[in-house]
């Protein structure tokens, strides 16, 4: 070839060369480039969510915890109150019958008695009920003269019956009587059955009171083998008929003014050892 012709160059070897330079530029340019600030991230915009009325149905408070909700306190169980009812007492004559002393009952003296279904809970004092009948049994000491009993409310005219047996009057007596008041110590009288010799013969008296004068006296012993009596008063605003074994007995017409009359049923105890035991039953009350 002649002399004059240029010579090409090489494309490899071009290649490197600017390879070598661009790496000496940008090398230079970042050591001495002056900081420059740098961009800040624009952040996403943000939503906040903002909370919408929802009508919705309140649960009622109940006392029951649900199953496995260990941070729930159970409200205390409230009691239901069922209606409770009292039966009335029994009426004076058909209480005994049923093991029973009617509420209607008073004691004498007056002294607290609970009361279950409308009878008296038993014993009430010395007084008790067994096979229909009613009942009391005194065995003690005491130093004074000292009258128990139940009172029960009368029709204020009409009658009054029943039935007794003595058991034992050894001092003391058995007393029924009739009264004004629901108290031995207003107007009345007692039927009384003293202490005897014997329990079939028995010289029943009247006694008055609040006086204690006696008014009258069997005229003689009223028997019964069984020592079983009976006694019946028929009476009205002014007066008592008394008598007894079947009304053939009249013990006499006791003045009674008082517009309420009242049985008593008892007995009592004088100055020492007293054993006293009897019975009372077939009791019937009518008005006129």
């Amino acid at each position: 070839m002649s002399g004059d012709k240029k010579k090409s160059l090489d494309p490899a070897v071009l290649a490197a060369i600017i390879t070598v330079a661009g790496g000496i530029i940008i090398t230079v340019i970042t050591t001495y480039k002056p900081s420059l600030p740098q961009p800040t991230a624009t952040p996403f915009p943000t939503w906040t969510n903002v909370p919408t009325a929802t009508i919705t149905d309140t649960p009622k408070p109940t006392d029951t915890v649900p199953a496995g909700d260990a941070t729930s306190t159970p409200a205390p169980a409230t009691a239901t109150m069922e209606p409770s009812f009292t039966p009335p007492p029994p009426v004076i004559g058909a209480d005994w019958a049923n093991n029973c002393i009617s509420a209607l009952w008073k004691p004498f003296p007056d002294i607290q008695v609970q009361q279950k279904d409308g009878c008296l809970v038993q014993l009430v004092d010395k007084f008790y009920t067994s096979g229909g009948h009613l009942a009391f049994t005194f065995n003690d000491h005491v130093s004074a003269a000292q009258i128990s009993g139940l009172f029960a409310q009368l029709p204020s005219d009409g009658t009054a019956s029943l039935k007794f047996h003595l058991t034992n009057i050894t001092k003391g007596e058995v007393l029924i009587g009739i009264f004004s008041t629901p108290d031995v110590n207003s107007n009345g009288f007692f039927l009384v059955m003293p202490s005897g010799k014997s329990l079939n013969e028995q010289r029943m008296l009247i006694r008055t009171m609040p006086n204690k004068n006696t008014f009258a006296q069997s005229s003689g012993p009223v028997k019964s083998s069984s020592a079983t009596y009976d006694v019946s008063f028929d009476f009205n605003s002014g007066n008592v008929k008394v008598k007894v074994q079947n009304n053939q007995i009249n013990l006499g017409t006791v003045p009674l003014v008082s517009g309420e009359k009242w049985l008593f049923i008892g007995y009592q105890a004088v100055t020492g050892t007293n054993n006293l035991q009897a019975d009372f039953f077939d009791l019937a009350r009518q008005n006129r």
